[in-house]
């Protein structure tokens, strides 16, 4: 149960309304109304995916030394070093290997 998966709402409601009377005990009553509104409630109150993940830690590259054709640099949170030339540019590197930061920018230090 601790498996986290993606899932259309609409698709989960549409199928909690179609199968309802099967669900519920195989027969039509009064209740089922009520009891699928219950179901549907629930799936629309479920946290959705945008809300339940947290945004990813910032840091920078800092550059350590220049060189002819781009630069030293090292990550701003951890300090793995990275050299970036005019083909690997650090815009190419959006996370760190090591730590896993987003890396936004480049900084002298």
């Amino acid at each position: 149960m601790s498996e986290k998966r993606m899932v259309y709402a609409e698709d989960v409601i549409q199928r909690i309304c179609s199968m309802a009377p099967e669900i519920l005990g195989g027969e039509y009553n009064p209740d089922i109304e009520d009891e699928v509104e219950q179901l549907v409630c629930v799936v629309e109150s479920t946290p959705t995916v945008a809300s339940a993940v947290e945004p990813r830690p910032i840091a920078k590259w800092l550059v350590v030394r220049r060189t002819a054709d781009g630069a030293e640099c090292k990550c701003g949170n951890c300090g793995r070093q990275e050299t970036f030339t005019t083909f690997d540019r650090h815009t190419d590197h959006v996370y760190c290997c090591r730590c896993g930061y987003k890396m936004e920018g480049l900084t002298n230090v």
